[in-house]
């Protein structure tokens, strides 16, 4: 623009080249969370923890009773245990044949809780999975990023012999550079001094505060999902999925799931007594299975979904 041109003159020429703009000083400010902010959101990652544990461990429960055939023949929770068996040795669960020759879940399945709601009961979801790996990070102030990538293989520096005191696990920084990527840090239980404390009766409020028993928290609810090989996030096989689907991200067992898990996420999203950052992020993901489920089930009827 500034060659010479005839749709220019030269006194309009030399006004731009004169006129220069403003430069922009950048802010700053960083503002971090507020002291109330912080608590709510660790209040919101140590609820998710607790209730996936809770669930994890009630599944290993009733997995443990049906191999040793301590539940009753014929009941629903040995049915349920025998879903989890097989879920458990071959990452899937008993499937039919449906009318399109495509193979869903039995009819057992989807009345015991759906697959995602069996698969569950022993492998966190990715939002439990991230919760973890966030309140990791506010008790080691290491980055999310170099967290999620930690492994399970670790080094007990008493053999694993007594009370575990510290772990070492190798992380890796790319941006350090070559030589100074891979690091070991330091998992620490709490002093012996503080540990009586943490362990008195009605000291539910007081756990998750120690990195390492966090880290081995961890390692038991994921030893399922670990011995299968299961990515973090558990997902539904696209070969399941209907050519002509919207959305072929899910199934159509899956939406049924899905829209289980609605209700819960509405119901979660509208509790006043839940902490404000949990409402918003229920909230964000209820919208978001409506979206799946509403373009999952658009313009098609029962028998193109494969229903029988």
């Amino acid at each position: 623009m500034m060659q010479p041109r005839e749709e220019l003159t030269a006194d309009a020429r030399r006004e731009l080249l004169r006129t220069r703009l403003p430069t922009g000083a950048p802010d700053g400010k960083i503002f971090a969370y507020s002291d109330s902010e912080w608590q709510q959101i660790t209040t919101a990652l140590r609820h998710d923890v607790r209730t996936c544990r809770d669930r994890i461990r009630e599944g290993l429960r009733l997995l443990a009773a049906f191999r040793s055939g301590g539940l009753e023949v014929g009941s629903q929770e040995e049915s349920l245990g025998r879903l989890l068996d097989v879920f458990a040795r071959t990452g899937d669960l008993p499937r039919r044949q449906g009318p399109s020759g495509k193979r869903y879940h039995t009819r057992e399945v989807l009345r015991l809780g759906g697959a995602r709601g069996i698969s569950r009961m022993l492998c966190l979801t990715g939002n439990e999975a991230t919760a973890f790996a966030l309140l990791i990070c506010a008790l080691t102030a290491e980055n999310f990023g170099t967290v999620k990538k930690w492994p399970a293989a670790h080094t007990r520096p008493d053999g694993g012999f007594g009370a575990p005191g510290i772990a070492l696990i190798e992380e890796s920084k790319p941006r350090r550079g070559p030589e100074h990527e891979h690091t070991v840090i330091a998992l620490e239980d709490f002093p012996s001094s503080l540990r009586e404390v943490f362990e008195a009766e009605n000291a539910e409020s007081k756990l998750f505060r120690s990195p390492l028993r966090l880290y081995e928290l961890l390692l038991e609810l994921t030893q399922v999902a670990r011995a299968l090989g299961l990515p973090g996030a558990d997902a539904p096989d696209e070969a399941d999925c209907r050519s002509t689907c919207a959305n072929l991200a899910y199934t159509d067992r899956d939406v049924t799931e899905l829209r289980q898990e609605l209700v819960h996420l509405q119901a979660d999203a509208a509790d006043p007594l839940a902490p404000k950052p949990r409402r918003d992020r229920a909230a964000a993901q209820a919208a978001q299975c409506l979206a799946i489920i509403e373009r999952h089930h658009g313009g098609t009827t029962e028998d193109e979904r494969g229903i029988i």
